[in-house]
């Protein structure tokens, strides 16, 4: 399929590496920045070490959806075992902290909440646009 765009007497026609280097702006700022979480429940006297201290590697991390912070929520049963819970939530409404006589929760927007951002990022997307940029400079 040929594009032309006739300007008085000139004819122009977006080349592959024209085209090579949109797709490429296009994946670059199409980049999602995703907050990752600690996500766990655990409670106190059963589970010291778990979830109330999080490591990197043994604790299981969950990846936010877009809008979501991560969340920590500590309450106590009626038992008196004090459980904690860690993940990703939209209920903090821009608070970082919330305090009743039944719970407390932290909210913080920074992975882990602890460190960098994550990408996602196209490999079948990538590999297309290097196959463009190739046949652009050999014809």
């Amino acid at each position: 399929m040929n594009w032309y765009l006739l300007a008085s007497s000139t004819s122009w026609r977006p080349s592959l590496l024209l085209i090579t280097a949109s797709i490429f702006y296009l994946l670059l700022i199409s980049d999602v920045e995703s907050l990752q979480c600690y996500n766990c429940r655990g409670v106190s006297y059963y589970d010291p070490d778990s979830c109330f201290h999080p490591i990197r590697g043994r604790t299981v991390r969950q990846e936010c959806n877009r809008g979501e912070v991560c969340e920590t929520r500590i309450h106590r049963e009626e038992n008196f075992d004090e459980i904690i819970e860690r993940g990703c939530t939209n209920a903090c409404a821009g608070r970082t902290y919330v305090w009743t006589d039944y719970f407390q929760v932290h909210c913080c927007d920074t992975n882990e909440c602890n460190n960098a951002y994550v990408k996602k990022f196209s490999y079948p997307l990538l590999f297309t646009c290097l196959i463009y940029l190739a046949l652009s400079l050999i014809n």
